[in-house]
Formats: C-alpha cells, sequence, structure tokens
C-alpha cells in the first residue's frame, strides 16, 4: 500500500511542476500552456482507462482523476497570471477542435480494430476507443461548467475579501470545490449515459477531496512565487459573460488594432511604390548620362585622328561597364517586397568615411574631401541610398567646381527636439561656382540638373529629394557665405536620428 501511495504523490509532482514552470515562462508565450494543456486534455481520459491507484481498501483513484485535476490546476494558475477572459474562451476552442479529431480518430480505430483482416498486435478491445468517445463528450462539457463556475467564484470572492491570507485560502478551498463537484458530477453524468462503463469511474468525491489536497501546495507555492502578478489579478474585473464571447470593448479595440495594421500596411506599400519609382527615375537619368557620353566620344571618334583614338575607345567602354553595372544595381535593389521590411540602421560615420575613400580613389587625391566635426555615434533609418546620396552631393560639388583644388568639408550635428525624434544635421560645403538664388529651388525639380552644367553623371538632385522623403528627410542649399553664391555652396541634410 505504500508504494501506491508513493506513486500518487509522484503523480502530484509530475503534474504540478509543470505547471508551476508554465507560470514562469507564461509572459513570453502562452502557446507551450495551450500545447500543453490539449496534450493532457487528450491523455486524460485514456488514463482513466489504462490504469487506477489503489489509496486505501476502499478507495480507487484513476489516473484520468489525477490529470484532469492537474487541468483544472494549470488553468487557474494561467489565468491568475494572464488575467483574461481570452484564456477560456481558447481552452473551449481547443476543445471543440479537439473533440472533432478525436471523434473521428476513435471511429477510425474502432473500425479498424472491428475489421477481422486487420493486426491487432497488442489485443486492445475496440470498445475501448468507442466508450472514449462518449467520455471525451461528458468530460468537456464538464470542464467548461466547472471552469465557469470556479472563476465566477473567484470574481466574486476577490470582491469580498480584503485580507491576503484569507482570501489564498479561500482561492485554494475554490479549487477543492470544484474537483469535489467533479467527483460527483462527472460519474453521475457518465452513469447516466454509458450505464456499463459508469461503474469503472470510482474516487468520486473523496477521492477528488485527495486529490485537491496533493495540489494544494503547488498553489501556495504560485502563491509566493508570483505574488506581484495575483495582485495584478487582483486590480483587473473580468466579467464571466467575456469567457464565452468577446465583449463589445474587446471587439472596438481589435477593430482598431485591425485598422492602425491596415493603415501601416498602406503606408508600406505607398513607400515602396514611392521607392521603386525613385529607382526607376535614377535609372532613366543616369542611362541617359552615359549615353550622351556614349554618343560623344563616338562623334569624338569619327573627327579624330589616331593619336586619340585608343583615349575614345577607352571612354566608351568605361561608360559601358557603368551602364551594365547600373542596370545590374537598379534590378538588384528595385524588388519591392524587399523594401516592404522597412530601413536598416545606418551609422552616418562609417557611411561617410567609406564614401571619402571612393571619392579619394576616383579623383586620385587631387580633391579635398574631410569631416571637420561630427558627434562619435550618429544613426539613423536609411538604406543603402543614403551612400548615393552623400556620393553625388559630394562629387557634383567637385564636379561644378572651378577651383585649382576642390574642397569639400563635412560637418555633422545633432539638432534637439522635444516633440520628435533628434535630427541629425549633415552640411556639405564646397568652394564650388555656387548657385544663383533665383536657382536654388529650381535644382531641386526634375530635369533641372542638366542645365547647369553638361558635366556630371550624378543622381539628380530631384532624385535626391525622393530618395530622403524615404527617410523621413529634407534638403535645402545655402550660399556658403551669405549673400554670395559666387564662393560656393553649403547643402544642408536633415535626418531623423535614430536612437536605439
Amino acid at each position: 500500500m505504500s508504494d501506491q501511495i508513493a506513486f500518487l504523490v509522484l503523480h502530484f509532482v509530475l503534474y504540478g511542476i509543470p505547471a508551476l514552470l508554465i507560470a514562469k515562462f507564461k509572459s513570453e508565450k502562452a502557446s507551450f500552456f495551450y500545447a500543453y494543456f490539449g496534450f493532457m486534455y487528450v491523455f486524460t481520459q485514456l488514463f482513466a482507462i489504462l490504469y487506477s491507484i489503489q489509496v486505501t481498501s476502499d478507495l480507487t483513484i484513476t489516473g484520468g482523476n489525477i490529470a484532469y485535476s492537474s487541468l483544472i490546476l494549470i488553468t487557474i494558475i494561467i489565468f491568475f497570471m494572464k488575467h483574461d477572459a481570452i484564456v477560456v474562451r481558447n481552452l473551449i476552442v481547443i476543445q471543440v477542435i479537439l473533440n472533432i479529431f478525436l471523434y473521428f480518430l476513435y471511429l477510425l480505430l474502432t473500425a479498424i480494430l472491428l475489421d477481422p483482416e486487420s493486426i491487432n498486435i497488442l489485443h486492445v478491445d475496440p470498445s475501448l476507443f468507442s466508450t472514449t468517445i462518449a467520455i471525451n463528450i461528458i468530460s468537456s462539457c464538464v470542464f467548461v461548467v466547472e471552469v465557469l463556475l470556479m472563476f465566477f467564484s473567484l470574481e466574486k470572492v476577490k470582491k469580498v475579501i480584503k485580507n491576503m491570507a484569507l482570501l489564498v485560502t479561500v482561492n485554494i478551498l475554490v479549487y477543492a470545490g470544484i474537483l469535489c463537484l467533479d467527483g460527483f458530477l462527472f460519474p453521475f453524468l457518465v452513469m447516466f449515459f454509458e450505464p456499463v462503463f459508469g461503474q469503472f469511474i470510482v474516487g468520486g468525491v473523496i477521492g477528488k477531496l485527495i486529490i485537491s489536497a496533493g495540489f494544494a501546495p503547488f498553489l501556495i507555492l504560485f502563491f509566493l512565487i508570483f505574488k506581484k502578478d495575483y495582485y495584478e489579478y487582483l486590480a483587473t474585473t473580468i466579467s464571466i459573460k467575456s469567457m464565452l464571447m468577446p465583449t463589445r470593448e474587446k471587439l472596438l479595440q481589435q477593430l482598431s488594432e485591425t485598422t492602425t495594421k491596415l493603415v501601416q500596411s498602406e503606408k508600406n506599400y505607398l513607400a515602396a511604390y514611392k521607392e521603386a519609382k525613385l529607382y526607376k527615375d535614377m535609372f532613366t537619368h543616369d542611362i541617359s548620362n552615359i549615353i550622351q557620353v556614349i554618343l560623344m566620344n563616338l562623334k569624338l571618334y569619327e573627327q579624330a585622328g589616331a593619336a586619340i583614338i585608343d583615349k575614345t575607345f577607352e571612354a566608351i567602354r568605361s561608360q559601358v561597364n557603368k551602364a551594365m553595372s547600373l542596370i545590374e544595381n537598379v534590378r538588384k535593389s528595385s524588388a519591392v517586397e524587399e523594401k516592404l521590411v522597412g530601413l536598416d540602421v545606418k551609422d552616418v560615420n562609417q557611411v561617410l568615411k567609406a564614401v571619402i575613400a571612393k571619392i579619394n580613389d576616383e579623383f586620385k587625391d587631387k580633391v579635398e574631401v574631410k569631416i571637420i566635426s561630427s558627434p562619435d555615434s550618429v544613426k539613423v533609418r536609411a538604406n543603402d541610398l543614403l551612400n548615393d546620396i552623400f556620393y553625388n552631393i559630394i562629387s557634383n560639388g567637385i564636379k561644378y567646381n572651378n577651383s585649382p583644388i576642390p574642397s569639400i568639408e563635412i560637418a555633422v550635428s545633432i539638432g534637439k527636439s522635444v516633440h520628435v525624434n533628434d535630427t541629425v544635421k549633415i552640411e556639405f560645403i564646397d568652394n564650388g561656382i555656387g548657385i544663383p538664388d533665383d536657382r536654388k529651388k529650381l535644382i531641386f525639380t526634375d530635369g533641372q540638373q542638366d542645365k547647369k552644367s553638361g558635366k556630371g553623371m550624378g543622381m539628380a538632385l530631384a532624385l535626391i529629394v525622393k530618395a530622403l522623403e524615404i527617410f523621413g528627410g529634407n534638403i535645402h542649399v545655402e550660399d556658403r557665405v551669405s549673400g554670395d553664391h559666387s564662393r560656393g555652396s553649403r547643402f544642408i541634410i536633415k535626418i531623423p536620428r535614430f536612437e536605439s
């Protein structure tokens, strides 16, 4: 007999510890709780048939009784942790789905075992599964009634009792009371619907009282370990009606969340469309410049002597290679679905240093490009277009420049704001030919850059404006020396700062 009691205690430990562990990790995901509940629900009734524990000569407790009691335990614990009626609704849905699945599964198994041509290796009685179908349905209905009654009682109790020790004691008594109710209600219903099998449902109220005493220590441990979560439950009012169907407020909240997601999705697709259009405009603009350079070199070839033929062919080859590279880059970059994921975090200083290195290599150190000031870490949300923006502003400042040594100075600073994110300000200060006041706004309009000079392959400033819009930024130009545009320009970019 002592061995049987030891087996019973081991059952309490085996089922009680997972309940506390699930409470420990509930903050991450409730999916494990639902998976564990589903597993236990499937096997509860099978355990009732497969084995029993003889506690005394007059008392036998089935494995199904212990497993079912643990389901009630874990349900009350997760409810205290989540304090949300949706938990109960989800359990009801899980039971319905599992019952439908088990119904057809057990019918299939019964048919297979009744088929004389089937091989029944373990000699399982087919009536085991046909009976279990009815037991599962009864158990599911009883579970719904008992859980609703339990949470109704818990809600009433917490409104009346304010003393914490007394409240915890009453919560444990409510748990024990529900199990004792099950000890009476479940055998009664089984006897009513399955008279032959009902005689084997043993244990009754006394058995459930013993089981509740065995699981009570785990409830006490829960109240001690998760006191903060239990206080949060006490501060929440939960309607029993909402356990069966969502409340009007909940439905409105879900509708609001869905609307917000739809609006955000629309913004994402609009941003993706703008970016795709930007890449198309970039391609059209730059490939046009490439073709013009090729045509110009072909005309030179027609008019030139042998001395410059090699240079002409080299220039044409270079432009063709650039065209091929441009086509490949646009092909890779303009996939709209890849842009819906969002922007990356870019370090402004690192991007500037990479662009300056590229400029120095391209112009063979015949220019001066340097960062004159910048905080140590400045981050923004952008993509690889940021490199192109910096490169084209710097290269334009060099190309539209009559100074012996073109010079670009870059200053990075942070603009503080109390209402929105801080702004990263990036100034490109050149000693070039400058921009008259009447053209300062026109240069940011489509097709205006070509009128400024026949030089250059860079991205049009209008495209830079569109690219910055994707990052939530903007650009404008000022005189390097106020009032004298001929002494150079100051291009100023502003982008919202990313703060992790």
